[in-house]
């Protein structure tokens, strides 16, 4: 099995896995550097669409001390087997759902932090004459994964909960979900991300 190495963490996946993202490293580092900047602690964090859970795993290692519990939850079976053979080569702890967005995380979850590089991709996905991992988990059609996230993430979001999302920057604006939020979130703000400069965080919390 194809296996790589990031910031001491190795990760292993599968053909049917989505593999190695760039964004992933991104999204982790971009989130790390947010939590430190406001001293966030004790965070009970969601990695959604978490792919073979680069985002989650490096974002605890890079702040071990502050996440006080990680859920990872992706929609391809195959991703999450990645998932838990990488959390235990690691060492680490998290608890791992299948779920197409957040669909089917438990009604008793509640998170500080829900954080993710979604699939940011608009058209349909079934137009492709091969479907890959990356294919399939990189669109978004008419965005549906969004509308329905931000429509019912309050359930899982705690009081002091929040929406972190890294948004490819040619494919949508923050306009794009500003509307999807009007119903039970509050939007925080927007701001490219340095290490990913065609990337920006769409950042939105619970309503209080």
């Amino acid at each position: 099995m194809p296996t790589f190495q990031h910031n001491g963490l190795t990760f292993t996946y599968g053909p049917h896995a989505v593999g190695d993202t760039a964004n992933g490293r991104s999204t982790a580092a971009g989130a790390a550097r947010r939590i430190i900047q406001r001293d966030l602690k004790s965070l009970r964090v969601l990695d959604v669409c978490c792919g073979i859970g680069m985002v989650g795993m490096l974002l605890k290692q890079a702040v071990w001390d502050r996440i006080q519990s990680l859920t990872l939850s992706d929609i391809n079976v195959f991703n999450l087997d990645a998932v838990r053979r990488n959390l235990k080569a690691n060492g680490m702890e998290g608890e791992v759902l299948l779920s197409d967005g957040i669909r089917h995380i438990p009604a008793r979850q509640q998170f500080d932090l829900i954080v993710s590089n979604p699939p940011h991709f608009p058209q349909d996905s079934w137009q492709y004459d091969v479907l890959t991992p990356s294919i399939l988990g990189g669109h978004d059609d008419e965005w549906r994964f969004h509308r329905h996230f931000y429509a019912n993430c309050r359930g899982v979001l705690s009081e002091r909960g929040e929406v972190w999302f890294l948004e490819n920057g040619n494919a949508s604006s923050v306009d794009t979900f500003k509307s999807m939020i009007e119903s039970g979130l509050e939007y925080v703000g927007s701001e490219q991300e340095p290490s990913d400069p065609a990337y920006y965080w769409f950042m939105a919390r619970q309503r209080t």
